[in-house]
């Protein structure tokens, strides 16, 4: 599956030069998936809206990003409630690469 990703101008300079500055941010937005014609996918409802924020001051026990993500995209309805720290499990492996699963393009 892929997921629409945006990026806000510091986070496609950082995906340039390796070097995220405060502020950088990245969204994905994540729908559901169902069956169209017995051979394709179509896009259903939206899941879940992440967000990712570059900001090493107030999220250093998470490499210095902040997670958060909405229920159907409603930010009346955030998911995460421990401060990133479950979300920061499945980053911290790819810490070589800003612990971001996306890679920047030259």
């Amino acid at each position: 599956m892929v997921f629409p990703l945006y990026a806000n101008d510091l986070a496609l300079k950082g995906l340039k030069t390796g070097s995220f500055e405060k502020g950088a941010t990245f969204v994905v937005d994540r729908f559901a998936y169902e069956e169209a014609d017995n051979k394709s996918l179509g896009q259903a409802d939206r899941k879940v809206v992440a967000v990712m924020e570059r900001d090493e001051a107030r999220y250093p026990e998470t490499g210095g990003w902040g997670f958060q993500a909405f229920k159907a995209g409603d930010p009346q309805q955030p998911v995460v409630k421990d401060g990133g720290t479950q979300c920061f499990t499945c980053h911290f492996p790819l810490a070589e690469n800003n612990f971001l699963f996306t890679r920047g393009a030259e």
